[in-house]
């Protein structure tokens, strides 16, 4: 397959690592590993402004410490607390834990979901990574399982000592050489995206992950399944496995777009082994998208969208019809990449706001904790709603960036557009979709309005393009398929 020309800015990132000799150190950093939506490196860049870190030189110094106390002392608590085992020859899974995974009556994986009960005969363990610590808590006290595990479950006191000392003194890491991007020198930029990395704990994770692989591997597992976004804490994973008997697999269980560049390693990349034994994407296209763009080591192979639970008939999704009604009612699903919501808002805000048509506001599930205490959410227009759980999709039509919940509204009939004030198309999650232009700027966007409350807009679509493309996006999994590991040949095609 013919590669597209990669990406400067990412290979210049991946020179620096490469350069490095990809030490774990500088391996553990997001900034490195191009992890955009934790960073926001390359925005800094494109608006030549080291001013947007807000790095105090002071402030974020002091806030570390008593940030790395505090966490300290919850890590220590909670590793005496809980600790627990595993079986050995286990098949585990590696997910994160979400408000999602918080169910009345059990804990559920947002990720694998079903996946590991249907392998046939045996001994599986999930380990849950925690975004936040009051999730932590709420799991400590829900989990009546013996396969759940959190993170902290495989830690003694003196694995958490060793591991913020590690961090103390090996985490801070700096470059000296300089790297141009577009005749700018990037290291300035790098260096206070690093130390960002280091003083708000960016890093952090890589070194308690790699601490939990030591653990683990002396139970010799047999498969450890992961979902795979290429983050650090996943190359330190590979890294740590390569050339031993665990194999490592990757899920593609989100969506991603150009923005997100650690999906698409460079050449540089492919100077060490970082990569799993193979990625499972969750459907044809993902998996194209990605062989396309990126450049891989590892086998890529289609595999089941996993946290779908859509309608299927014959090994395919339905299309709902499209209703021809109007309901006077928009959707907008907001990416992850926060520092977007402002100015999102006041778009939405100046085009909608007070008009007759409501807007519901759907924010990234990873902010559901703190929506109350963010200023994007106070004085909302009347006709505006923040939704959380959606039961009825009575929508005119749906907008989003960067969020795979948009395409899921063409299962339902719905409409979709992909909203850019400017036309910039580089969060695109629609690939290789034809049936109408799904792009959307602010002049457009006015125009949908009117259209809308002319009651003129075409809610019409045609079901089986959608559905064509829909299963070509991804692949459904049958309730009654089983799955027995063997070499993992199951999974190879």
């Amino acid at each position: 397959m013919k590669k597209i020309k990669e990406n400067k800015f990412n290979l210049i990132l991946s020179k620096i690592i490469y350069d490095k000799k990809f030490k774990f150190s500088y391996l553990a950093t997001p900034t490195l590993n191009k992890q955009e939506s934790i960073t926001n490196l390359l925005d800094v860049i494109q608006n030549n402004d080291l001013n947007i870190f807000k790095y105090n030189k002071f402030k974020d110094p002091l806030f570390f410490i008593l940030r790395i106390l505090k966490q300290f002392l919850i890590y220590l608590i909670l590793s005496i607390a809980f600790n627990k085992k595993i079986k050995k020859n286990s098949i585990i899974f590696y997910t994160w834990l979400v408000p999602k995974s918080l169910k009345k009556e059990n804990i559920v994986d947002d990720y694998f979901r079903s996946f590991p009960k249907k392998l046939i005969q045996e001994k599986i363990c999930t380990v849950f990574f925690h975004l936040d610590f009051n999730l932590s808590v709420k799991f400590f006290l829900k989990n009546k399982s013996k396969k759940q595990f959190m993170i902290f479950n495989f830690l003694n006191p003196l694995d958490i000592l060793y591991i913020f000392i590690s961090y103390l003194f090996k985490g801070y890491v700096q470059i000296k050489k300089n790297y141009y991007y577009n005749k700018l020198n990037l290291t300035p930029y790098v260096n206070i995206s690093l130390k960002k990395d280091y003083y708000m704990m960016r890093s952090f994770h890589s070194y308690v992950i790699n601490c939990v692989n030591k653990k683990i591997q002396t139970k010799n597992p047999k498969v450890i399944f992961y979902v795979y976004e290429n983050q650090s804490w996943e190359k330190i994973t590979c890294k740590y496995f390569n050339n031993k008997k665990t194999k490592i697999v990757g899920f593609q269980s989100s969506g991603f777009s150009d923005y997100f560049l650690n999906f698409f390693p460079t050449k540089y990349d492919n100077k060490r082994d970082l990569y799993p034994f193979f990625i499972l994407a969750n459907g044809h296209y993902p998996k194209k998208y990605l062989l396309t763009y990126g450049n891989y080591l590892c086998p890529i192979r289609k595999f089941y969208a996993l946290r779908f639970s859509y309608q299927i008939k014959n090994n395919q999704y339905l299309i709902q019809k499209y209703k021809k009604n109007f309901y006077n009612k928009i959707l907008y699903a907001f990416s992850v990449h926060e520092r977007q919501y402002l100015s999102v808002l006041n778009d939405l805000k100046i085009i909608f706001g007070n008009s007759k048509i409501n807007v519901h506001l759907k924010f990234h599930p990873r902010y559901d904790l703190t929506l109350e205490n963010k200023n994007y959410t106070q004085n909302l227009p009347k006709n505006f709603k923040i939704v959380k759980n959606i039961k009825k999709f009575n929508y005119d039509l749906v907008l989003f960036n960067d969020n795979s919940f948009g395409l899921e509204c063409l299962f339902k009939g719905i409409k979709c557009f992909q909203y850019n004030r400017f036309g910039n198309t580089k969060d695109n999650r629609l690939w290789y979709f034809n049936e109408w232009n799904p792009n959307v700027n602010f002049k457009q966007l006015v125009y949908l309005k009117k259209k809308l409350i002319e009651k003129k807009f075409s809610k019409k679509i045609n079901r089986n393009k959608i559905k064509t493309y829909i299963n070509k996006m991804y692949t459904p999994l049958d309730d009654g398929k089983k799955f027995v590991i063997n070499n993992l040949s199951e999974f190879l095609e």
